[in-house]
């Protein structure tokens, strides 16, 4: 982690690809640590802006993540709101838009339908469907934001 803070990105991804490799062999593929492993990666590819790269190492760990715990266990946001990023920072506007529902459904399950902690992904889910055209969907959305406790108090 040294590695990636002082921002040698070599470094950094050779100890998260040996620590995949060791947790791999120490727990098996589908384990927290394997998962955990996969997510540093991303974070580096992320950083460096390969896109494919984090997404196709997000999308490894999300699975393992999904066997774990189920598809709509609020334990895969983490997962989810990284390929979200990914998604978004490379123009992957059909998938962020998709990503971000499932954010969205993800955080409703865990807090409820009015709870504050969905401003930001509905947020993202409507400017996602404006880039692709879909206002109507878009606006529907900024109206449910508008509407839950936290953008009543400070609006964006």
């Amino acid at each position: 982690m040294l590695a990636f803070l002082q921002n040698d990105f070599a470094t950094a991804e050779a100890d998260f690809q040996r620590a995949l490799e060791l947790n791999l062999s120490a727990y098996g593929e589908n384990s927290n640590e394997t998962a955990t492993s996969l997510s540093g990666l991303a974070r580096i590819y992320f950083t460096q802006k390969d896109f494919a790269k984090t997404e196709a190492v997000m999308t490894r760990s999300l699975k393992i993540f999904e066997t774990m715990y189920g598809q709509d266990n609020f334990q895969l946001t983490l997962p989810v709101a990284g390929l979200c990023q990914a998604y978004d920072a490379s123009g992957q506007t059909e998938k962020a838009a998709a990503c971000h529902a499932r954010m969205v459904s993800l955080v409703e399950k865990q807090y409820g339908p009015d709870t504050p902690y969905l401003v930001r992904d509905l947020t993202a889910e409507a400017q996602a469907l404006r880039k692709l055209g879909r206002n109507d969907e878009a606006a529907k959305l900024e109206q449910r934001t508008q509407a839950l406790p936290s953008a009543e108090a400070h609006p964006n």
